[in-house]
């Protein structure tokens, strides 16, 4: 190999200055994403808007299983924390990475099909930083299906947010590659409003970016430990039902919390008396996406023994129907509507849809629940899913099931439901079917 001389050596020096100036220059030119926050511009319309130190191009686009809307902003760093959804928002929870050098991504997980009603960018002045308005409207299936495969992107040579078609980008977090149908451009192309870039007067919801650890759904859980305080509940010598299911409770508590999927809560953490109603009370307070009340039976037969789950019957669903449209001011919501501003016939039919679709996801509930207890071998009884009138699975609005963790009436079942390795057996199985169950809503694009 031949040698460098001096003169040689100088001009490596001056080449590897020149790419360190080039790349330096790139990298001061990476626009960071500093915050994001959303807002209402008109009753139909929901706002994303991406704040920038820079200006910067952007591309938009939609990925399906899950729904998702994504942004690319080249070379955008992010410098923001994690971050809390806002209820109002269709969005869920929103993460974001690099899936290719150069390529900052933000994924928005949404809650329903949506479509880009108008996207573009505002340079900052005033002491207002760089912004990206992403403006989304409702979308049915069809257009929706269309929207795979589309872009809505800004070039600043262009200075304006152009529709394009061409495949989106599939990885995402390592999204599994897909054949994607080539979209019929003059459809969504109609969807884009024809209006120049509104000024940005509208109020907004001030939310916090995640950090770049993906941000993970956390679903709410309440879980109701029986009985409590004045009420034993069932009793076999020294062996009460109350403290079973407070024992039970808390360890169904750590199994889940320990998954890092769910935030759960008891109803009672010690040995208290609960009104049935406020143990509903305190489950829709806490914004509860599941709830489930644990028990444990007695019969006249000390030989029964096994598992069982309770959901609610039609007749006692018919009833607490018909309880709550008697609610004369409807002051109360019910499904994330405000009853108070609905006529009473439509409120007394929002009512009943709302209390059968939440029936129908308590049956899916029990169903899953009852394939973890099976995975597990816990035993249960011949027909293990039956349907009672029990107050506490009256919420209209959260999927709800008892469990009969079995019969204390039963003398050696008794003695199992009080052991720790037993309680851990069936807190295992109840999160096994707790995964199943959010599993099939987030595939069927139900939550």
């Amino acid at each position: 190999m031949r040698r460098l001389g001096t003169y040689g050596i100088f001009l490596v020096f001056c080449a590897f200055c020149t790419v360190l100036t080039v790349f330096s220059a790139a990298a001061a030119q990476a626009a960071a994403v500093e915050n994001i926050r959303f807002g209402k511009p008109d009753p139909a319309s929901f706002r994303i808007v991406t704040e920038l130190d820079s200006d910067s191009d952007f591309d938009v686009f939609f990925l399906n299983d899950p729904k998702r809307l994504v942004l690319d902003i080249p070379g955008a760093v992010f410098k923001t924390d994690i971050f809390t959804p806002e209820q109002r928002a269709p969005v869920s929870a929103f993460r974001f990475g690099t899936p290719e050098e150069g390529t900052g991504r933000i994924v928005f997980e949404l809650k329903k099909r949506l479509t880009v009603k108008q996207a573009f960018f505002l340079p900052g002045k005033d002491g207002l930083p760089a912004r990206i308005v992403v403006d989304v409207i409702d979308a049915s299936a069809a257009v929706f299906a269309e929207n795979i495969g589309a872009v809505w992107q800004r070039r600043r040579a262009d200075g304006n947010t152009a529709f394009a078609t061409r495949p989106a980008p599939l990885q995402v977090e390592q999204v599994a590659a897909q054949t994607i149908p080539e979209p019929a451009p003059e459809s969504i192309a109609e969807i884009i409003a024809d209006n120049p870039p509104p000024e940005e007067s509208v109020e907004v919801i001030t939310i916090a970016l995640p950090s770049r650890k993906p941000v993970i759904r956390r679903y709410t859980v309440v879980i109701d430990p029986g009985h409590g305080g004045k009420d034993p509940g069932a009793v076999n010598g020294k062996i009460y039902e109350k403290h079973i299911t407070l024992s039970l409770a808390r360890q169904i508590k750590k199994k889940l919390e320990e998954s890092g999927r769910y935030q759960v809560h008891l109803t009672r953490n010690r040995d208290i008396f609960v009104p049935l109603r406020e143990r509903v009370s305190i489950a829709r307070k806490a914004g509860a996406e599941l709830f489930i009340s644990i028990h444990a039976d007695k019969i006249g037969r000390k030989d029964v023994r096994g598992s069982s789950l309770y959901t609610l019957s039609r007749q006692a669903s018919d009833k607490e129907t018909a309880k709550l449209a008697e609610n004369a001011n409807f002051s109360e919501r019910i499904a994330g509507i405000d009853l108070s501003e609905q006529d009473e016939d439509i409120a007394n039919i929002l009512i009943d849809l709302a209390m059968r679709d939440t029936m129908n996801h308590s049956n899916v509930l029990a169903e899953t629940l009852l394939k973890g207890f099976r995975k597990s071998k816990i035993r249960l009884l011949g027909r293990p899913h039956r349907s009672a009138g029990f107050a506490v699975l009256t919420a209209p609005d959260t999927p709800s099931v008892l469990l009969e963790a079995g019969f204390v009436s039963n003398r050696g079942e008794a003695i199992l439901l009080s052991s720790t390795p037993y309680q851990q057996k069936i807190a295992a199985a109840i999160l096994d079917g707790v995964d199943s169950y959010f599993k099939k809503l987030e595939q069927a694009a139900l939550h």
